[in-house]
């Protein structure tokens, strides 16, 4: 019988290097001779891609239809591509998962909402290990600021300061297998220390 693959979830706010160090994460278990396949949320499908419109502030909805629109997207990305390749042997490193819908979406509307609108989801997969990138809500703001001109939904420090907020209520309130990650090092320095929480699940 083949052996499942391991489910990990990069978590953090926006600018916190999350996306970088699950690129690296990827790179790095291939190069340990390890099958596994970067996915990332909202999902490149296509209630995904509407998401990711609305977050970029060219399709507007309201604050619970955009909550179902991520949690949809999240249900169909899980069923029709992440629960196929873990079974078939193949890790998943996954940029955002349920926790950023809670904090996000949990700035709008109440968290347990939000929760209950994933509860479909959350039965049906629970996340290997998790990973909070955590970085100080000043800093990601001059990083995305720096990056690129313009702002999207959540790039402000009073949005992501309370996203952060939420991320930690949120870890409460869905406590599944989750790491904090000290995020406000260089980029190396960061990736040893969340090396040392993955490599605990393949040995």
């Amino acid at each position: 019988m083949r052996k499942k693959g391991k489910f990990i979830v990069f978590e953090g706010i926006d600018g916190s290097g999350k996306t970088t160090q699950s690129f690296s994460l990827v790179k790095r278990l291939r190069k340990e001779g390890i099958r596994c396949k970067g996915e990332r949320e909202p999902s490149d499908g296509i209630i995904g891609l509407i998401a990711r419109g609305a977050i970029r502030k060219k399709i507007e909805f309201r604050p619970e239809s955009l909550a179902h629109l991520f949690a949809a997207d999240r249900l169909e990305h899980v069923v029709n591509d992440i629960i196929p390749e873990l079974e078939n042997g193949t890790s998943v490193v996954c940029d955002r998962f349920i926790h950023s819908s809670l904090a996000f979406q949990g700035a709008f509307m109440p968290m347990e909402t939000v929760l209950e609108y994933n509860s479909h989801t959350a039965e049906l997969i629970t996340p290997d290990l998790t990973l909070f990138i955590d970085v100080p809500p000043r800093v990601c703001a001059d990083r995305k600021e720096n990056e690129r001109s313009g702002a999207d939904l959540y790039e402000n420090v009073g949005a992501l300061t309370a996203a952060r907020d939420n991320f930690n209520k949120a870890f409460v309130m869905l406590p599944r297998n989750v790491r904090i990650i000290d995020g406000d090092a260089n980029e190396q320095e960061v990736f040893a220390r969340i090396w040392e929480e993955v490599i605990r699940l393949f040995v």
